[in-house]
């Protein structure tokens, strides 16, 4: 005590420590323990002052790392004045004295309960020299406005600092740990109704109190993201009454931020205040966009049957229906979500209700045969959880089903050609609801689906087609008039299109269409358009678009005469793309001769991005270019095309904001191979490139490979033979290089290798290598 550190107050009279700066970790035990801690002295710290003129202390100590913390406060001859234990690991501890001189120093000692994981830490604390809201004989006045309201200006009050005074009113979990007290005059309706918000925590408690003490109502805290509220009537427009706001004090929270508002009226946070929605003339309501919001709703009534949680924070609304007595009511999200809904008759007897699905998904409930003359009740909450706990919504009731509902499918009436295209994206899932089960091939869902039915052409064919509007991740499903799937698929990211086909559909019988969006982060349903064609189209290989070369060898399309605007997926990623499949088209072209096809594919409008890939007729990619600019033309050269063949085209484009499909052009040139005599292999590579073959040893490429009359020569080097077509040669020598690190091979791995006269062999480190997959027929002779 003798050392205790002095603390200056400041001009005001008041001091605060630099916010956790003392710790009491080294402390030791001094002196006798104050008469209201409930041990020690354990690690107690000294520290004196001499107060203001006010000749009042009010001392509090706040936990920093740890928690428990005791004070006491002595004069100078070291007479307790006063002392308050602790009030658990995350209460403050509060002591005030009056009359206290101001030319004398007095002592303050510090100390914290030790048990288990709690042996000192840090701690702040201030001295004021005034009373504080944090007793009741000093709760701050609040004056109503000339409507009888009163609204705190935000979060403007916490309870940090703040100490336990009074009992635990009756509704409480806890406490009192940190409660504030607040009082004012109520107006002339006589209602109080006091709702109470978290700010940057939670887990507030409120009650309300008579001047003379008396608890009049109290509600506890409903969980780390719910509002409290009590609502008293008839309540004396003369008299003062008073708030008590508290926390309940656990880890993490201990004290925080808060609003709250004084209202002299009901709300439809009650149900017997629901609010009336007045339908108009065809029987439908809809809210004025997202004009609703439960932030300072609370908990009224039971938990509906399919609710998730709740209630929590749920709103009361009342109408009477239409004369067809139906109420097709959906909830869909403002600025958060997770929202649920319930539907009542007015005995309050749950009629149907609806669990939330997910942040981004609406809820929704239909019932039928409700009468025209009595009201129903809504009920509208939203579950409570990180980040989500009260926002502004928008609902709609009609007076009708909806394509929502596979029962209500949309009709859909093919034209003439066995074909149906929306009017654009004429269709949105933003107000759909899940119905049904997820198809084997979507990533999710049902999340917001929609549902479609049509009979197909005499073709039995159903090509169907989606395509984004404003959003994307669309996901679409086929099924028969038994509900059986037929084909689905899932999305293909938020810029893809997703199409399914199928062949043998009854043109006698309905089939039904399911589109539906994959919810995530910034979409949650939006506009789209489909169509259903009658045939198959070059969106997939088996019906790529033939192009036909010229005389000379040559095509090319028309400007702007191809778009991949609304293809899908097709094949596998080919080696050199960076992306994709994304929105790829099929072409295929035939070659009269020996030759190498230069291909290139060029922007027009929108776009951009594109890649190309070269497949022979068994399907083996040949070549293949990923994108490079937006505006740079991907081109590829292949090797040597066989006669009389077929080869596949690949055309997609890079997938990515504002580029996701556009129009293009292709144009092939194929140029013929001259036939040489005799060829020397100037590298190691495949048979059919041309870029390894001379017709001198050691001299250079002369863009020409082995035909029926070339003599062939490898030395040094290994070639390697795959193709779907016989691979000609008069005559093959395989020349010993004389070094063993160089060995002279040729690999027949696959195809068929026709020799009219010999395969010679002749000096050291020669191999001559076939497999089950390949042939070699020589005709003549070798050694």
């Amino acid at each position: 005590m003798s050392n205790a550190l002095e603390l200056t107050l400041d001009a005001s009279g008041n001091y605060c420590s630099n916010g956790t700066e003392f710790n009491n970790n080294t402390a030791t035990a001094d002196g006798v323990k104050p008469s209201n801690w409930q041990s020690g002295p354990n690690k107690n710290l000294w520290f004196k002052f001499k107060p203001s003129n006010t000749g009042i202390a009010n001392i509090v100590v706040q936990r920093g790392n740890s928690g428990y913390y005791m004070v006491a406060l002595y004069d100078d001859q070291g007479v307790e004045i006063t002392s308050d234990g602790h009030h658990g690991v995350y209460g403050s501890s509060k002591v005030v004295a009056t009359g206290l001189d101001s030319t004398k120093y007095y002592y303050i000692s510090i100390d914290s309960h030790i048990q288990y994981g709690y042996y000192g830490g840090s701690f702040s604390f201030c001295i004021r020299n005034e009373w504080t809201n944090d007793y009741k004989d000093y709760a701050l006045e609040l004056t109503l406005d000339g409507s009888g309201n009163y609204c705190s200006n935000g979060a403007e009050f916490n309870n940090y600092s703040a100490t336990a005074d009074g009992t635990k009113p009756s509704n409480w979990q806890s406490g009192p740990n940190k409660n504030l007290w607040f009082k004012f005059k109520p107006s002339n309706t006589g209602i109080a109704n006091i709702i109470v918000q978290r700010g940057n925590s939670g887990y507030y408690m409120v009650a309300l109190y008579d001047d003379q003490g008396v608890e009049i109502a109290s509600d506890g805290h409903h969980g780390v993201y719910g509002s409290s509220r009590v609502v008293a009537t008839g309540l004396d427009s003369t008299k003062y009454y008073y708030i008590s706001i508290d926390s309940n004090l656990q880890h993490g929270y201990y004290g925080s931020s808060f609003s709250f508002c004084i209202r002299n009226e009901w709300t439809n946070d009650y149900k017997d205040y629901a609010l009336e929605l007045t339908l108009d003339g065809s029987g439908n309501y809809c809210s004025n966009g997202a004009e609703f919001n439960n932030y300072s709703a609370t908990a009224d009534g039971t938990k509906p049957s399919n609710w998730q949680s709740g209630p929590n924070k749920n709103l009361w609304f009342k109408f009477k229906p239409s004369n067809t007595g139906i109420a097709n009511i959906i909830v869909q999200r403002g600025n958060s979500g997770y929202y649920m809904v319930a539907l009542y008759d007015d005995q309050g007897v749950e009629i149907a209700s609806d669990g939330h699905h997910g942040v981004y998904g609406s809820s929704r409930v239909v019932a039928t045969g409700l009468d025209s003359t009595k009201y129903y009740y809504i009920s509208i909450d939203s579950n409570l959880q990180h980040g989500y706990y009260g926002s502004s919504f928008s609902f709609c009731i009609r007076n009708e089903w909806t394509n929502d509902y596979k029962d209500y499918a949309q009709e859909l009436t093919l034209d003439g050609s066995g074909n149906y295209c929306s009017n654009g994206a004429e269709f949105n899932n933003y107000s759909a609801t899940a119905d049904g089960t997820k198809p084997s091939n979507w990533q999710s869902g049902p999340n917001k689906n929609l549902w479609f039915k049509f009979m197909p052409n005499n073709t039995g064919i159903a090509n169907i087609l989606v395509q984004r509007g404003n959003s994307g991740y669309y996901m679409v499903a086929l099924y028969d008039d038994q509900g059986v799937e037929v084909a689905s698929e899932s999305h293909q990211g938020v810029y893809g299109n997703s199409g399914i086909v199928t062949t043998g559909l009854d043109p006698t019988k309905y089939y039904y269409i399911s589109i539906d969006s994959h919810l995530q982060h910034g979409y949650y349903g939006g506009a789209f358009s489909f169509c259903i064609r009658s045939e198959w189209t070059n969106d997939y290989k088996d019906y790529a678009q033939e192009l036909t070369l010229d005389v000379s060898g040559n095509y090319c399309s028309s400007t702007s005469e191809f778009n991949n605007y609304t293809a899908t997926a097709d094949g596998l990623r080919p080696e050199n793309w960076q992306t994709g499949p994304n929105k790829n088209l099929w072409y295929k072209f035939q070659t009269d001769e020996l030759g190498i096809a230069n291909i290139t594919v060029t922007r027009n409008n929108g776009g951009g991005y594109y890649m190309l890939a070269l497949y022979d007729s068994q399907g083996n990619e040949m070549e293949s270019i990923g994108y490079q600019g937006q505006n740079d033309v991907a081109e590829l050269t292949s090797n040597a095309l066989m006669p009389n063949s077929y080869y596949y085209i690949a055309v997609d484009s890079k997938i990515a904001y504002s580029t996701y499909g556009g129009e293009f052009t292709i144009c092939i040139s194929v140029s013929p191979i001259s036939c040489y005599s005799g060829l020397w292999a100037i590298n190691s590579g495949s048979w059919d490139d041309p870029d390894i073959w001379s017709d001198t040893e050691g001299g250079l490429p002369i863009s020409s490979v082995p035909c029926a009359t070339t003599n062939v020569y490898i030395k040094g080097f290994g070639i390697t033979l795959n193709s779907l077509q016989p691979m000609t040669a008069k005559y093959i020598e395989l020349i010993g290089s004389g070094d063993v690190n160089s060995e002279s091979v040729l690999d027949v791995q696959s195809g068929q290798l026709v020799v009219t006269e010999k395969i010679k062999v002749s000096g050291i480190g020669t191999k001559l290598k076939s497999s089950s997959s390949s042939i070699i027929n020589v005709s003549g002779s070798g050694n």
